[in-house]
C-alpha cells in the first residue's frame, strides 16, 4: 500500500505540507532509528509527522505513544484471525459446530 501511495503522489503531498513521514522498516533492524527520528519530528515540528505502521507488527505492543506522538490513528485494514490456530479453531468449532447439535 505504501508503494501505492508513493506512485499517486499522495505521499509528496503530505510532505509539502512540512509534515516528515517515516515507515515502519520491514527488517528486524533500524527501528530505534526510525522512533527517534519520528519522536525528534513529531515534538518539534510545527507540523508534525506521520509514521506508518503494520497492525500487529513492531509497534503493536510495549510502545508507549505519549503526548504529543500520537494525535491521531488511522487503522486501514483489520488482520484476521489465523484459521490455523489451535485456539481459533477450537473457539469456532465449539461455538459452531456443537450448539447446532444440542437438543
Amino acid at each position: 500500500m505504501f508503494k501505492q501511495w508513493q506512485a499517486s503522489q499522495l505521499l509528496s503531498r503530505l510532505t509539502t505540507t512540512g509534515r516528515r513521514v517515516f515507515r515502519e522498516p520491514r527488517g528486524s533492524g533500524g527501528m530505534n532509528s526510525v522512533m527517534q527520528a519520528y519522536e525528534v519530528a513529531a515534538r518539534q515540528g510545527l507540523r508534525g509527522a506521520v509514521l506508518f505502521c503494520v497492525t500487529g507488527g513492531k509497534l503493536s505492543e510495549g510502545i508507549n505513544f505519549s503526548d504529543d506522538l500520537a494525535r491521531a490513528v488511522v487503522i486501514i485494514g483489520l488482520p484476521y484471525m489465523n484459521p490455523q490456530c489451535p485456539l481459533v479453531r477450537e473457539h469456532y468449532f465449539l461455538n459452531w459446530f456443537c450448539k447446532n447439535w444440542l437438543y
